[in-house]
């Protein structure tokens, strides 16, 4: 058979083929912020990542608020609930984020009690919903990677990958924010030496992640490495708005109001109006000797005029800015490196562009030409879609190797912390050790998991109370418990006893159930 005849007969096969599509797999990056929520995606080693724009959603960032409406037993997201925030405050979250791993009950639904939890699982069910709007039948989500806050404690990354769970949406795993902004950092080629040591600022609505890097080059291949982190999941611009309202309200003798019941007594969230105004007055006092509160309405139908000077703004704040003056200190002094040694200051989150603490920043670091204030909404989301593609083995330029930013481990006696796996282990890790049980006779005994960096438990975060009853007396008046503590490379962990010579073991998940 000559050439051009194989060719007809292959051309006759083809049309009789039925040519199966594959379907074209997307790798996204979520952020899920207290204020806002950001998406991005993959697009390949050589094109700029995607910020993702939902047509539900007015911009590429969206509200991170999430509403349930009674009358229509439904539950909405985005700019949908943050209108719904003041007809239906007691089922609207402007700021669940906060709230991650509180074990209470938001609201009661059909005799139902809806938890954190479920609320931020329905969360993540309505974005999966979003998704299937910006893709074809021809495609599908491969994987999704979540960012959340490097100061997360173990049951709040848990609580997220848990609420994840059942939703539709899959996930490979989650990255810690300043890890995603690194990661969206040297992926734009900003790396000019073979060794850079950087310090990242991060600072949202919710939390505050101050995380030390040391950067290596390698041709084209790059490796971060954290070598310490700092930081608190309940210091945010969130804190700096309900202090300057808990003040107000005090100066005008409101402290009985409904309002004071509702946001200090209550916890609801701060109506969207009202939250708003607090921001721009936040902002005007960082800059200004005194501002009116022409736009705050305290009482339904009265507006008061009295000014708020700067002093006093900064005298309420002082606490807060206090407690990340210590961290911006204790960074560096925790590994033994000097300012000198910086390469890089990246200071990124929106509550970083408050004039008050862009100032601390650059008082703690005078130099100011190695600050650079990112100021960019989708760099974390952006991090995370990149750290998907990591995971998917779609990129080999990156090597990420995060830490653990607590130390955990047991309460002894008078109240003392003694830690099992300590603080700055590289993850996943696991450690163990063993302890001298006293008696004989007792059936039960109680085990308080800690987690945290001080040397009293009091200071630390419980995570898990572990009750062991119903036990054999022990074998040996010498027995001992061995007790091992692993995480995965997200920070959950796992719990195993070991009472040795009278062969008793138990496991569970690190977090309660």
């Amino acid at each position: 058979m000559d050439k051009d005849n194989m060719e007809e007969v292959i051309d006759e096969i083809l049309e009789e083929i039925e040519v199966i599509k594959l379907p074209h797999s997307r790798l996204y990056g979520i952020d899920y912020g207290g204020a806002y929520t950001c998406v991005s995606e993959w697009m390949g080693d050589d094109r700029p990542l995607e910020d993702v724009k939902f047509p539900k959603c007015k911009d590429k960032r969206f509200p991170s608020t999430i509403c349930y409406l009674p009358k229509f037993n439904e539950w909405v997201i985005g700019d949908l609930a943050e209108g719904c925030v003041e007809k239906y405050p007691n089922t609207s979250f402007t700021n669940l984020k906060r709230r991650v791993g509180e074990n209470v009950t938001l609201f009661n639904q059909d005799e139902e009690e809806i938890s954190c939890e479920e609320a931020l699982r329905n969360f993540f069910r309505i974005l999966k919903d979003f998704f299937q709007e910006v893709i074809s039948d021809e495609e599908k989500i491969e994987s999704t990677v979540v960012a959340v806050p490097y100061c997360f404690y173990e049951y709040q990354r848990a609580t997220v990958m848990k609420a994840l769970k059942n939703t539709g949406l899959p996930v490979m795993g989650l990255i810690n924010e300043p890890d995603a902004i690194i990661l969206a950092y040297c992926f734009e080629d900003r790396i000019v030496k073979q060794e850079e040591n950087i310090l990242i600022i991060d600072m949202g609505e919710t939390s505050l992640d101050i995380a030390l890097y040391e950067v290596r080059q390698k041709r084209k291949y790059i490796i971060i490495n954290c070598l310490n982190i700092m930081g608190s999941p309940s210091i945010g611009g969130g804190d700096l708005d309900r202090v300057l309202l808990k003040k107000i309200l005090e100066k005008h003798s409101l402290k009985e109001s409904e309002l004071w019941k509702e946001i200090f007594k209550n916890k609801q969230s701060i109506a969207g109006k009202l939250r708003a105004s607090l921001k721009e007055l936040k902002h005007k006092l960082s800059t200004k000797q005194e501002e009116s509160l022409l736009n705050i309405q305290l009482i339904p139908g009265e507006t008061l005029y009295q000014g708020i000077r700067q002093d006093e703004f900064n005298e309420w704040i002082e606490p807060v800015l206090h407690r990340i003056n210590e961290y911006l200190n204790n960074i560096l002094n925790e590994v033994n490196m000097s300012y000198e040694k910086i390469d890089r200051i990246l200071v990124n989150g929106r509550s970083t562009r408050i004039p008050a603490i862009k100032n601390l920043i650059e008082k703690v670091f005078p130099q100011t030409d190695k600050i650079l204030f990112l100021n960019n909404d989708y760099l974390v989301s952006q991090g995370a879609a990149i750290y998907a593609a990591i995971l998917k083995g779609k990129t080999e330029r990156f090597g990420l190797n995060p830490i653990n930013p607590y130390a955990i481990g047991v309460e002894l006696k008078e109240g003392i912390f003694d830690d099992i796996i300590i603080k700055g282990k590289r993850l996943p890790c696991g450690d163990k050790k063993a302890y001298k049980l006293n008696t004989t006779v007792a059936t039960a005994f109680d085990l308080m998991i800690y987690q945290g960096n001080e040397k009293i438990v009091d200071k630390n975060q419980l995570i898990l109370p572990v009750e062991m009853s119903g036990l054999k007396p022990l074998a040996r008046e010498d027995d001992y418990i061995i007790i091992h503590i692993n995480l995965d490379e997200n920070g959950i962990g796992e719990l195993k006893l070991d009472i040795k010579n009278s062969k008793i073991s138990w496991t569970r998940k690190l977090s309660s159930e």
